[in-house]
């Protein structure tokens, strides 16, 4: 999986095979869990 700027740019398994059902679904999970409350975070002005 690669991330730039909190967002995932491509995710490609084992010889450039797209990801299966199971492994999208953790893709979507980790997606919610740390990219987006890092996106919200950072919209907070100080």
């Amino acid at each position: 999986m690669e991330i730039r700027e909190n967002r995932i740019i491509q995710t490609y398994g084992f010889e450039n095979e797209l990801p299966t059902k199971q492994v999208q679904s953790f893709i979507d999970a980790f997606k919610d869990e740390k990219l987006i409350k890092k996106r919200k975070e950072r919209k907070v002005a100080v």
